[in-house]
């Protein structure tokens, strides 16, 4: 242990070395009044040598923090003294980063005024943190397309990135020629029924119905999250979809009994909904138990189905039940263009003459048909008949 030679305090620190006739000298600093010494003197005396001004104040005050020392090194490393940089303070930083933060905050605000959802404010808003944390300012579009082109991203999710920085181009008035992704349109994952009723029957009572509705309808999740008590009709056994998404249609869609009996036996929420608002929330409960179902069957196809898959999958069976009624499709998943549509309606997902459906108007039809291996699929209530499929 080393006492200050100026105060007698045992609060000393190592402070480097330093260099006599090529003999290494330690060198240490008081924590109490600043004093700076040496451990030998310059003839190896045991005597300790000061090597500047005592400074009369605590290390821990600002002023003392500051120091315009510079690098000192052996002669055989080099240069003795480097030049100084300034470098770029904590001050200025912290300042560039609320800055960069604000615009973004005034990003959402905008979106919001312009009635964007909720869902597609925090989208964009996650992508544009994403490429400010990443370096890119916002305000000069060569450094965005270089962080896009330059990270390890798939294609589609950089033309993700660059739609998303679009639109806050277009609000910020900035001209950027947003760079062209060719991105491969991809078949969906449609599952077999059998495997969609598997993980319907091991989910939980309010996942389960509302995978069973998403089944039935090909709703989206997030026009299911906003469905009420007062959107059913138990008598008529339809639903409104009065809160379409993406500048859908609103439209009526008829529903099974079953479902009319697993929405009876949920408990009613005080807001009036039938499942939680918050879309998100359905998300990480469904992921949990599909997983789990997965491995308990012993079948890996069951986790790649996901809530817009159902989606995909009713829309291809309608049209198959309709003998190719695209316009009840269409009318079905709320779209405004018949373009649109085509994407869902799969047409060689199932052959044709390997799937049969037939309707059914009295209980003994049904009843026969059901001996016969068809299964059950719907009500339709406005021709009152059964709907039942089979496939050969």
């Amino acid at each position: 242990m080393h006492f200050c030679p100026e105060c007698g305090s045992k609060k000393t620190w190592k402070d480097g070395l330093r260099y006599v006739q090529g003999t290494p000298v330690q060198r240490y600093l008081c924590r109490s009044c600043g004093y700076r010494f040496s451990e030998t003197g310059l003839n190896g005396s045991d005597s300790s040598k000061p090597i500047q001004n005592v400074y009369r104040m605590a290390l821990n005050m600002p002023s003392s923090l500051r120091s315009n020392r510079q690098i000192c090194v052996t002669q055989t490393m080099g240069a003795k003294n480097l030049v100084k940089v300034e470098p770029r303070t904590e001050t200025a930083l912290r300042e560039s980063t609320q800055d960069v933060k604000g615009q973004i905050v005034n990003f959402a605000w905008h979106m919001q005024k312009r009635g964007l959802s909720e869902e597609t404010i925090k989208h964009r808003i996650y992508r544009l943190n994403v490429l400010a944390k990443k370096g890119a300012n916002l305000e000069d579009p060569e450094t965005v397309e270089t962080i896009i082109a330059t990270s390890e991203w798939s294609k589609a999710n950089k033309k993700v990135f660059a739609d998303c920085y679009k639109t806050y181009c277009n609000y910020k008035k900035i001209e950027w020629d947003k760079p062209k992704f060719i991105v491969p349109r991809k078949e969906p994952f449609l599952p077999l029924e059998e495997e969609v009723q598997q993980l319907i029957a091991g989910c939980g009572k309010k996942t389960g119905t509302l995978l069973q509705l998403l089944y039935e309808t090909g709703v989206r999740i997030g026009e299911a999250s906003l469905l009420k008590w007062t959107d059913l009709d138990f008598k008529a056994n339809n639903i409104r979809v009065n809160c379409p998404e993406k500048g859908g249609n609103s439209r009526t869609v008829d529903i099974s009994e079953q479902l009319i009996s697993m929405l009876k036996a949920l408990p009613k929420r005080k807001d009036g909904y039938i499942f939680n608002p918050k879309s998100r929330t359905h998300g990480s409960t469904f992921n949990k138990q599909r997983n789990r179902i997965a491995l308990r069957l012993g079948n890996p196809r069951i986790k790649d189905i996901h809530f817009h898959t159902l989606r995909h999958l009713r829309a291809t069976l309608t049209y198959y039940e309709t003998d190719g009624d695209i316009l009840k499709v269409k009318y079905l998943l709320g779209h405004k263009r018949l373009d649109t549509t085509g994407r869902y309606a799969h047409y060689q997902a199932f052959k044709k003459e390997e799937y049969i459906t037939k309707r059914a108007k009295t209980r003994e039809e049904e009843d026969q048909l059901l001996n016969e291996g068809y299964k059950f699929i719907r009500y339709d209530a406005k021709h009152e008949e059964v709907v039942l499929t089979k496939r050969l």
